[in-house]
């Protein structure tokens, strides 16, 4: 729509009042609908990698509940705490802002 503005403009061509306000109001519109497509966007990526890390922790606290006791004690808490947190936490910008990365 900028670009129907700005091409008659260059060549010199009279441009009308309707003409130019059918186009600016386009413009508007669209970086509305940007703006709240992208915020929505954000915050779905968010929701979906917040439930995969939550599945990712069920799933890892699942699996030592299987283990041995031994086997456990023997990894520490500081080790565990590791795993559950830092871990599992740093996916996070990785899954809610990788498609970021990918469209812009």
């Amino acid at each position: 729509m900028a670009y129907q503005i700005i091409v008659p403009l260059i060549h010199g061509k009279q441009i009308t009042e309707n003409y130019l306000l059918f186009r600016v109001a386009g413009v508007l519109i669209g970086l509305i609908l940007q703006g709240v497509f992208y915020g929505r966007g954000l915050a779905l990526s968010h929701e979906a990698a917040y439930g995969t890390l939550m599945n990712l922790r069920v799933c890892l606290q699942q699996k030592l509940e299987k283990q041995p006791l031994g086997v456990i004690q023997s990894k520490g808490v500081g080790m565990l705490k590791k795993m559950f947190v830092n871990d599992i936490d740093s996916l996070e910008f990785l899954l809610a802002h990788g498609w970021q990365v990918i469209v812009f």
